[in-house]
């Protein structure tokens, strides 16, 4: 499966909510100057995103958007699967094929429903936190993210496994 720009920038979004709420309500302008997304494909991806519950707007001058859950509560599979319309369940569907025709002959059917099975159980184990620890340990952010949200940080034993 080849992820799209979708459920890319739908995960760059909801980081880049995460790193920067702590100063007020994120403004999609802004993540879209800070990552060169255009404002309007933002705006159809945080609409689904707070349809689904892990965004909130806030509205006015200084309004924007911020988390409406813990970084914890949000596993990327689903957010992956929300933005690109795949679910496990319905491994031979998609949008622009809503049914093959062979659905009910098809003898390779049970390798892809596996297989897309088995990445959304991959993906679902990765929470938006677990994204932003792991971007604590680029140069560029020095751990400040941790720090921000309040993040539990690792243990000695959890990093050894």
């Amino acid at each position: 499966m080849k992820f799209t720009t979708r459920s890319r920038y739908g995960a760059t979004l909801l980081m880049d909510v995460a790193m920067n709420e702590e100063k007020g309500p994120v403004s999609l302008r802004d993540v879209g100057l800070r990552h060169d997304i255009s404002l309007k494909y933002l705006e159809k991806l945080s609409r689904v995103l707070r349809e689904r519950g892990y965004l909130e707007s806030v509205a006015g001058a200084q309004g924007g958007y911020r988390l409406k859950v813990h970084p914890s509560a949000i596993p990327m599979g689903d957010v992956v699967f929300l933005l690109e319309n795949i679910y496990p369940d319905e491994a031979c569907r998609s949008e622009d094929a809503p049914c093959c025709e062979r659905l009910n002959s098809c003898l390779t059917r049970n390798i892809w429903k596996r297989a897309i099975h088995a990445m959304f159980t991959t993906l679902n184990a990765i929470t938006l936190e677990d994204l932003l620890r792991d971007a604590c340990f680029c140069p560029k952010n020095n751990c400040g993210i941790a720090l921000s949200l309040h993040l539990p940080e690792k243990s000695a034993t959890a990093e050894k496994a």
